[in-house]
């Protein structure tokens, strides 16, 4: 339980931490190809 509980909590903050990233570069380069 303990170690599905720490993977998930790194896949989790990965994730969040990969959207973040995306959100940053689509507010500063927003591009007109993607909708």
């Amino acid at each position: 339980m303990h170690l599905i509980f720490s993977i998930m909590m790194r896949y989790f903050l990965r994730f969040t931490t990969n959207v973040d990233k995306l959100i940053r570069v689509g507010v500063l380069i927003p591009s007109p190809q993607r909708t």
